[in-house]
């Protein structure tokens, strides 16, 4: 809508990313906590509203705005509903409707058959580490609500489901989880930091917090 706005990655460009803007938003609202200055929860409003009236009939996320041909992958939809969440809850605004529509979208579109993470809409494969680490992610921080929308069972499947795969296909005896397994079941071996590793490692820990300290995960 006019008057809201979009983060680009620089300075000197213009793209508008959805999650992206939304990484920029979620940090803002969280430092409006901190400092209770009101410019930061006006942009961060302004960024969440920008992304909320983009979400599709369906409910899903285009990877750019305004482009028709835009990717909806699994990771970037991810980001952008935790975001979602994450504003909301620092900023207090309902966005209920929206996370509703999009998590629906998300576990019905972006899992296959057997509860792994597609890579996109249209794409099974490849099965990308930092796809399967979003997984875990999304479904934590919105367990409950995708309890409500399914059943705390479903959820339940989708999470072992990730972690599983990961942990017996995507692990290497020396400790590195490889980047992708392809559709001919070929690894691409190369162990990214940023976006393997740490993205791994989050994943697993946030899982071992909400298992252990507030034991809401059953196997």
């Amino acid at each position: 809508m006019e008057g809201d706005i979009c983060f680009s990655y620089t300075p000197i460009d213009d793209f508008r990313v959805h999650n992206a803007s939304l990484f920029t938003a979620a940090f803002l609202s969280k430092y409006y906590i901190l400092t209770n200055k009101n410019e930061s929860k006006e942009l961060a409003i302004s960024a969440l509203n920008y992304v909320l009236n983009e979400q599709k009939a369906d409910g899903s996320f285009c990877y750019w705005s305004e482009e028709p041909e835009s990717i909806i992958d699994h990771f970037h939809t991810g980001y952008v509903l935790r975001h979602i969440h994450t504003i909301s809850e620092a900023i207090k605004v309902d966005v209920s409707k929206y996370l509703k529509r999009g998590l629906k979208f998300y576990v019905e579109n972006l899992y296959d058959s057997e509860g792994l993470p597609k890579f996109s809409k249209e794409l099974e494969f490849p099965k990308d580490a930092h796809g399967l680490a979003e997984s875990v992610l999304s479904l934590i921080q919105l367990y409950e609500l995708c309890n409500e929308l399914k059943s705390k069972e479903f959820t339940n499947r989708l999470l072992i489901k990730s972690l599983e795969f990961i942990s017996d296909n995507m692990q290497t005896t020396e400790g590195y989880v490889v980047w992708q397994i392809r559709e001919n079941k070929r690894k691409i071996d190369f162990p990214f930091h940023r976006w393997c590793q740490a993205w791994t490692y989050l994943a697993y820990s946030k899982f071992r917090l909400e298992y252990e300290n507030r034991n809401v995960i059953t196997y």
